[in-house]
């Protein structure tokens, strides 16, 4: 199963804001739509230790401490990793794109990748609670949609 750690930096518990990431125009994937900081795991990696390297990598951000809050299970293919860390520092630069702070009612406003949105949708509806964690299985309908299945409570290891 391909995975991936997606990460989002908050300026307090619960946020009144958060960081996201509007991707560059000249991304093969995904280009200006906006998601949190993150890739791939490596062969080998451990889900946890990705995020980090990856927020590192794309921030130079290494000061965080993070906790997976969602995992995403699309198709029974792919493992999405929902982190969340603490930062009230000036944003650095981003390798992959922009970074925001964006307040929770505003996220939407945003061109959100469609399984992050669906990801971000329920927590919302949990109030961005950080202590419940959960799994979010979707089915993707199209190249630019997800339709969610069902929700689980307690992360799913993939």
């Amino acid at each position: 199963m391909q995975q991936y750690t997606i990460v989002f930096l908050l300026n307090a518990a619960p946020p009144s804001k958060l960081v996201v990431l509007q991707r560059s125009a000249d991304k093969d994937y995904a280009p200006n739509q906006v998601t949190g900081i993150g890739g791939h795991v490596e062969p080998g990696e451990a889900v946890i230790a990705a995020a980090y390297r990856e927020l590192e990598e794309e921030t130079s951000i290494n000061t965080v401490t993070l906790t997976e809050f969602a995992c995403c299970v699309v198709d029974a293919k792919i493992g999405l990793h929902y982190f969340w860390g603490l930062f009230n520092a000036a944003l650095p630069d981003c390798n992959e794109g922009t970074l925001l702070w964006v307040r929770p009612d505003a996220l939407f406003d945003l061109p959100i990748i469609p399984d992050t949105a669906h990801v971000l949708r329920e927590w919302q509806k949990r109030d961005f609670d950080l202590e419940q964690t959960w799994t979010l299985y979707v089915r993707r309908i199209a190249t630019q949609d997800a339709l969610v299945e069902r929700v689980v409570e307690g992360l799913v290891v993939v």
